[in-house]
């Protein structure tokens, strides 16, 4: 029962952490995307 029990802790533990991970991940290519976009809208502005 105890292996059960601690199996079953580290299960629902491991998710959390990766979904962290993934949403860290996903807000730095969501302000990538932003940054560059407002990069390259700065660049043309002002090469123009």
């Amino acid at each position: 029962m105890k292996n059960k029990d601690l199996n079953k802790v580290t299960y629902k533990k491991a998710p959390t952490k990766m979904e962290k991970i993934t949403k860290i991940v996903v807000w730095i290519m969501l302000f990538a995307m932003v940054g560059s976009g407002l990069l390259t809208v700065l660049y043309t502005l002002f090469i123009n």
